[in-house]
């Protein structure tokens, strides 16, 4: 086997101190296509092609309509967008093509052709027109004929948030333009759109400013940011190829192309170099004004990507890239790095050539790192005898090594089983081995499903050890868009194939049934959904409350219960929705808890419906406490009082409800004495509080009396409106007056927290007497440390032989006292 032979490096080509390459990925399978007459947009990371004919071109025998191709040319799908001239076309990060018109219509699809939305820039675009546009991952900017930029910032969701830049202000169209994307760590700010005119500026515009760069350099042609955003490439009219900082704060190269025609297409090659092209040549141009040329006979299409671009002609897809620097370092010719002396190391030993334990010899202290660099070229060849070598050298080198994690190899391996199996050219997905670590294993998976091979991601997904079950209910739910039946038969086929992977939502499925008019394939679906939440949401969707009820209350789940009465309020009349909640005794209390909170007036239907006495009498009952009016007031608690009393089972109501209209009675008496004065709606508590703030202790001691209100209440309601006197002397004489009168039935800490409540520090002194009526030594002593009597506190413990207390208030002092409690706590422990 001779390696030399088989080496990469003989398709490089050098600039400057970097090797770049062009790879063909493939013979394009469509037939007859001249790229000449047609607008393309691809997807990016290798995705699908859409080709529709050039409008700005008079081309006959091109059929207006939409054509969906894989990268190898092979068509997927081709339909008529409808009436009106295709201002720009592009892809979204779903794979959903964006379609927009002059006329400001935006219309998305699916790689083979199902609408699956659409919506219009605004009115304001009803006197104007589109005339290109620039797409950025799920958003675009449109420039108008009146030199206007609108754009939009997500296409893919259900209220797409448009935008207008600042008015540039500018009389004739620019001469080029380009848009910045929005930054990755704000995504809420709108991008910046980079005008150049006549003049030969460029204009930076945004949301509010428009900012000239005053140049002199220009006119530019053509404009490009390069992936990272951190550049701009721009050529002038007279040749030239500029590329300067995004901010324009420092030039980095100005190169002379010899050529003053504007080039077709400009475009970036990673973040070091810049393709032109030309009609039969195409020109990279690196930082240090080196180049290299490629001629063809035919036209070109460069669709960038982040390390590279894809160059589509009628007959080739290929893919020009920077050599990785692990390439280099194995396949420079006369490379001596430790990773060339491995694979160098592997011919030899195939040839059966003792310089084969010399070269691992040479490499001993580098061999674990040569063997990585090894692994990682592998992953970005495409050729696969490249791939096998490169891991049978790396293979080679773990052999001479103690100990090497095999987790690398082995993950390089699945990967490119992987990229092998979409670069195949039936798949034709050419993605690198850096775009699929940027897009992810999750993201390849999506794209597949995206693209309909649900076979291949899911053999994916099991190879690369990811969950199988979004697979697999992605293909259910393309099975049921795809089914023209409403048949029952085919949820089992679904439930056959998927009841062995836990976790798959059927209704989401049943969802996708439903709104694909399929109501019988939907309810039969739903029936293998193991999760209420999931199904009663879409049984309420369908229409179908009373089973949505039913499901709620067997899950024993309130909210859900709750959402379906909410639901059943909202869209059915009272005694339709009635009828059904009677038969749930579960569903019915809920129903009448909310409503005693949030919605009264159903409660009162509610109730009548039911034609229960007690429950309408405390209707009554409720409405009398909501109204103002005496009269009214005490017409309803007596027609609530009479529902009460003609059961015995009701007695504690009824009596409750009399002394309630006594209340109300005297606080109507109240009121006619008493002038300026509300008492309506108060407790008795809060009557005898308000009562005693006025001073009108006789009329207290008849509610007391009335009420039979007992002694322990009374003496809590007098202590606190004596709290709530302003004048702190009269407050001090009443709280003395109170304690004095006979013994306390509350005891006497309620006078000490109302006498501590109402002294200014640090004199505590009109505390001291409330304190020592106190009889328990240990609430004593509390409240000797709450005034900050410590010794008092510490000779109350010490009487008391409480050495437990003791000791925890003297960790809390932190004054002189501490030592003489100290002294007390040596004393008990003697």
């Amino acid at each position: 086997m001779d390696l030399e032979s088989q080496t990469p490096a003989g398709t490089w080509q050098r600039m400057s101190d970097k090797y770049y390459r062009r790879h063909r990925v493939y013979e394009m399978m469509w037939k007859n296509v001249d790229l000449e007459k047609y607008v393309l947009a691809a997807s990016p990371y290798g995705g699908p092609i859409a080709l529709t004919r050039d409008p700005k071109k008079i081309v006959k025998g091109v059929e207006d309509n939409v054509s969906i191709y894989t990268s190898a040319g092979a068509l997927m799908h081709r339909f008529f967008h409808g009436t009106g001239k295709i201002a720009g076309l592009g892809w979204t990060s779903k794979t959903h093509l964006v379609i927009i018109l002059e006329d400001g219509n935006v219309l998305l699809y699916t790689v083979y052709g199902s609408k699956v939305g659409s919506f219009h820039l605004g009115e304001d675009l009803r006197a104007d027109h589109l005339v290109e546009v620039q797409m950025w991952g799920d958003g675009f900017v449109a420039l108008t004929a009146n030199v206007q930029f609108v754009g939009v910032f997500d296409v893919e969701s259900s209220e797409p948030r448009i935008f207008t830049l600042a008015n540039p202000s500018e009389p004739l169209p620019p001469t080029s333009w380009t848009v910045f994307p929005p930054n990755t760590a704000d995504p809420e700010q709108p991008p910046v759109v980079l005008l150049a005119n006549e003049k030969g500026t460029i204009k930076e515009i945004t949301l509010t400013n428009v900012t000239d760069q005053l140049l002199n350099n220009g006119p530019f042609s053509r404009m490009c940011i390069s992936p990272s955003g951190k550049l701009l490439a721009c050529f002038t009219t007279s040749g030239n190829l500029w590329v300067v900082l995004a901010n324009f704060s420092k030039q980095l190269t100005e190169f002379n192309t010899g050529n003053r025609e504007s080039p077709h297409q400009l475009a970036w090659c990673g973040n070091d170099s810049v393709l032109l092209y030309w009609d039969q040549l195409l020109m990279m141009v690196g930082p240090v004004g080196d180049q290299i040329k490629w001629s063809y006979d035919q036209p070109l299409i460069l669709v960038p990507e982040s390390d590279g671009v894809r160059v589509f002609s009628n007959e080739t897809c290929e893919f020009v890239h920077k050599v990785p620097d692990v390439s280099v370092q194995i396949f420079q010719i006369g490379s001596t790095a430790p990773a060339a002396m491995l694979y160098d190391a592997l011919e030899h030993y195939l040839k059966n050539s003792p310089k084969a334990d010399e070269n691992i010899r040479s490499i001993k202290a580098d061999l674990a790192s040569a063997v990585d660099t090894c692994i990682e070229a592998a992953g970005h060849e495409f050729s696969l005898k490249t791939q096998r070598t490169l891991l049978k050298a790396a293979a080679f080198g773990k052999a001479f090594l103690d100990f090497y994690r095999p987790e690398k190899f082995v993950n390089m391996c699945k990967t490119l089983r992987v990229l092998n199996a979409i670069r195949f050219y039936q798949i034709g997905i050419p993605l690198t081995y850096a775009q699929y670590q940027k897009l992810t294993p999750e993201g390849l998976v999506t794209r597949l499903m995206s693209l309909h091979k649900h076979l291949l991601a899911y053999h994916i997904s099991k190879h690369l050890g990811l969950p199988v079950q979004r697979v697999l209910l992605g293909w259910a739910c393309e099975k049921v868009q795809a089914s023209t039946t409403d048949s029952p038969e085919l949820s089992r086929d679904i439930y056959d194939r998927l009841k062995e992977y836990p976790g798959i939502s059927y209704a989401r499925i049943a969802s996708v049934a439903y709104q694909s008019s399929k109501r019988t394939l939907a309810t039969k679906l739903l029936d293998y959904e193991p999760r209420a939440a999931e199904q009663v949401p879409l049984l309420l969707r369908m229409g179908q409350e009373e089973v949505a009820l039913s499901k709620a209350v067997e899950s024993g789940d309130t909210d859900l219960v709750f959402l379906v009465l909410l639901h059943m309020i909202r869209t059915k009349q009272p005694r339709d929705f009635l009828d059904i909640v009677r038969l749930r005794p579960a569903a019915l209390e809920l129903l009448l808890s909310y409503c005693k909170q949030e919605n009264y007036d159903l409660l009162k239907k509610i109730y009548n419906h039911m034609d229960q006495v007690h429950l309408k009498a405390s209707v009554l009952v409720r409405d009398a406490h909501r109204d103002e009016n005496f009269d009214t007031v005490l017409a309803l608690m007596q027609n609530a009082l009479s529902l009460y009393q003609t059961s015995k089972e009701h007695a504690f109501h009824a009596k409750a409800t009399e002394e309630q209209t006594r209340l109300f009675l005297t606080q109507r008496d109240l009121e006619f004495a008493i002038p300026k004065q509300s008492f309506f709606g108060l407790s008795v508590s809060e009557t005898i509080l308000k009562l005693l703030s006025l001073n009108e202790h006789n009329r207290v001691k008849k509610i007391v009396k009335d009420f039979k209100v007992p002694e322990k209440r009374l003496w809590w309601l007098r202590l606190k409106a004596i709290s709530q006197i302003e004048n702190l002397e009269d407050r001090f004489t009443q709280l003395w007056a109170l304690s004095q009168e006979k013994k306390s039935p509350v005891g006497y800490e309620p006078f000490a927290d109302v006498a501590i409540a109402s002294c200014l520090p640090p004199s505590f002194d009109p505390v001291l007497r409330y304190i020592q009526k106190i009889t328990d030594p240990t609430t004593r002593a509390e409240y000797y440390v709450r005034i900050g009597e410590w010794r008092v506190a510490g000779d109350t413990c010490f009487r008391a032989k409480n050495l437990e207390q003791l000791q925890q208030i003297a960790s809390k002092c932190n004054t002189p006292d501490r030592g003489y409690l100290d002294s007390l706590i040596q004393k008990l422990q003697e």
